[in-house]
Order: C-alpha cells, then sequence, then structure tokens
C-alpha cells in the first residue's frame, strides 16, 4: 500500500469549531470523527459508548441539515459500516454525483475497524476528495498497525479535517452544555442541584437531558430546580445505597458492601444495574485519578480543583485514596470490567457477579 503523495498539514476542529463552520456553509469534503484516548475502564473495551455521543449526534445532525436536508435526502445519504468490509463501496458511492442537491453526504462507521485491503480505494480517493461528497469516517481511533498501517493513518491525516469527540470527564466541561439544556426548558437549577445531579448521572449528556426532562416535569411551573426537586425525583434511597457501597467497597468492608448491593438490586430494572455501573465506574476512575496526583506530590487544595465537585465529597474521596494504591485501584476497575462483561455474557445471577466483584475488591477471593 502506497503512501499518498499529499503533504498536506494535518487539519483539527473542535466539536464547537466544526459546528461554527458547518452553520456557516464551510464543509470540508472529508472528515474523521474519532474519540481519541478516552476509556472508562482503565484502557479495556467496554460496554459504553467511547464518544461524547451528544456531541457526535448534534454534528451529525448538523450535516445532515446542511447538505441533504429535504425531500431528496434518501437518494444522497448513504451510511456503511467499515466492519462488515463495505468501506470500497462507500468510496465508490463518494466518486458518484449527488442527486438534484449540491452535495451528498457519506458517513462510514466503525472506520478504525477497516480492513487494511479496503483501505486501498479511500487512499486513491482522499488524495483528490470529490469535490460534491462529503465523506465522514467516523472511529473510535485513526488507523493503527494493523488496520490499514501508517499509510492509511496518513491519509487520513492529510486527507481529512480531524475532529475529536471524547466524552466528558469533568463537571467543568459539561456544565456551558448543561446550563444550554437547562435554558432550553425554561428553567434554572441551584448550584447544589447541579452537583448532584452530576453524582447521579455522571457526565454524560445524554443522560443528563433525560434527568432534566423528568425535572422539568416534576417542577412543573416552578422555575427553578432545587436540590431537594433532585432528591427526591431521581430516587433517594437508590443514591444512598450507591454512596453507601461506594463507602464499603473503599473500606473493604466486604459484609457491608454485599449488603448494600443487597439493598440496591431488590426490584431493580435493567437501567438501574448500568447506572450503578457507571456510578462505580465514576468513583473508582476518581479514586484512581487522586491516588495519582497524591504519588506525585500534589496538595490536596490542587486534586480538590481538578476532581472539582462537591468540596466535602471531593475531600472525602482524597481520604479514601489515601487507603490504596494505584495498583489496587486499577485492579478494582479491571475487575469492574470483568464483571460488566459477565453481565452481559455469563448465565450467572447478577446478584452473584456483583458478589464476586466485591470479594475481589475486598480481597477475599474464593479459592
Amino acid at each position: 500500500m502506497a503512501a499518498p503523495k499529499s503533504k498536506r498539514k494535518t487539519q483539527r476542529q473542535t466539536p464547537e469549531e466544526f459546528l461554527a463552520a458547518v452553520r456557516q456553509g464551510d464543509v470540508a469534503p472529508a472528515y474523521y470523527f474519532h474519540a481519541g484516548d478516552a476509556d472508562r475502564f482503565g484502557g479495556a473495551k467496554q460496554k459504553a459508548s467511547p464518544y461524547n455521543d451528544y456531541l457526535l449526534d448534534g454534528a451529525l445532525d448538523a450535516l445532515q441539515r446542511a447538505i441533504v436536508g429535504g425531500s431528496l435526502r434518501d437518494f444522497n445519504y448513504a451510511v456503511f459500516v467499515a466492519s462488515d468490509g463495505t468501506l470500497p463501496q462507500a468510496i465508490a458511492i463518494a466518486e458518484t454525483y449527488p442527486m438534484m442537491r449540491p452535495r451528498r453526504l457519506v458517513i462510514v462507521k466503525e472506520a478504525h475497524e477497516a480492513r487494511a485491503d479496503d483501505w486501498r480505494a479511500a487512499l486513491r480517493y482522499l488524495e483528490n476528495p470529490a469535490p460534491t461528497t462529503c465523506l465522514v469516517f467516523i472511529g473510535e481511533s485513526l488507523p493503527g498497525p494493523s488496520k490499514g498501517g501508517a499509510e492509511a493513518k496518513a491519509a487520513v491525516e492529510a486527507g481529512c479535517v480531524l475532529v475529536r469527540f471524547a466524552p466528558f470527564t469533568k463537571a467543568k466541561e459539561v456544565q456551558p452544555y448543561l446550563q444550554t439544556e437547562i435554558k432550553r426548558r425554561g428553567k434554572k437549577m441551584e448550584r447544589a442541584a447541579e452537583t448532584l445531579l452530576f453524582d447521579l448521572a455522571g457526565f454524560d449528556l445524554n443522560e443528563l437531558s433525560l434527568a432534566l426532562d423528568k425535572l422539568a416535569l416534576y417542577v412543573a411551573e416552578r422555575e427553578t430546580i432545587a436540590l431537594a426537586d433532585v432528591e427526591q425525583c431521581i430516587a433517594k434511597t437508590r443514591l444512598d445505597a450507591v454512596w453507601g457501597l461506594q463507602d464499603a467497597l473503599a473500606e473493604r468492608h466486604l459484609g457491608r458492601a454485599l449488603a448494600q448491593f443487597d439493598a440496591f438490586l431488590e426490584n431493580a430494572r435493567t437501567e438501574d444495574e448500568l447506572f450503578l455501573m457507571g456510578s462505580l465506574v465514576r468513583f473508582l476512575r476518581d479514586l484512581l485519578d487522586i491516588r495519582l496526583l497524591l504519588d506525585g506530590g500534589a496538595p490536596a487544595a490542587e486534586i480538590a480543583k481538578a476532581i472539582g465537585g462537591n468540596p466535602w465529597a471531593t475531600n472525602k474521596k482524597i481520604d479514601q485514596a489515601r487507603a490504596h494504591t494505584a495498583q489496587s485501584l486499577a485492579a478494582a476497575l479491571d475487575a469492574l470490567h470483568r464483571t460488566d462483561v459477565a453481565l452481559r455474557t455469563s448465565r450467572a445471577p447478577n446478584e452473584a457477579l456483583f458478589a464476586r466483584f466485591a470479594m475481589r475488591v475486598a480481597g477475599l477471593r474464593r479459592r
């Protein structure tokens, strides 16, 4: 596979820069949307999306509106999945003229899974992309050594505008978007209520938007969403069980951890278990981040600023992280990932799988 002759400089845009350009009619002939190095289980493959789905969905919606909106959308819009071996077909469609529109839009999902042979046509295309097509690759990462090699990566960097859609990991990253969603519903929210909502729903804006829909209905005509509204509307008893479980795991107290698991899982629905997994991931990742900062000599004030959230809760996490090593917290995240996989693939009862996880964290794995 020959490397592209083009030596064009790599173009990068933030999601905000991308949206601003598209709204002004400045659409590039090729994009590569990727998740960067974001992960939620310390590098292990997980069920949760590696992308910032809120921003990615918004970007794709903006492109569709700008390029193929209207009655002829079906003729000028095509979606392919590269892992199915359809990248050559996508390139063939990209090379055709649109029907009664200035451009056509071609989306290639799972581009990071495209085979090396399938990249050949794409490399030639990216040297001189069709001006009447917007070709969008969506991949968790840029092409790697086993998926097209350095040539494919170089061609993507030279021929595509790169836009990174990594998940939010800090409250300060998601807060401006949350404020937009709150205002869109004609509401205001107390700062303490925001902090608790982050603790409950994390930093996934799709999850936060669903929570805001519930809260807007709950407060009805009242303009301000208060802390008490979040506590009551988002099931306080469930939250108490999660916090109790986090404390028990941090203290390696197996008996309390098992009791909290039982309290949470009683009459739990699938979405409740997903909420529990997400809460535990965020909690353990926070402890690991804090432990690494402590190991680097960071003072408590600097750690609190980096982690964000409720100051009392952050100080408590700092104390909890001091009782662990970075290695033990990484091992706990790995055990949680294994539990996540087992929940989807094993026939064992969920209660038994969660109990096994608690025993691993507590260092009481059965022999």
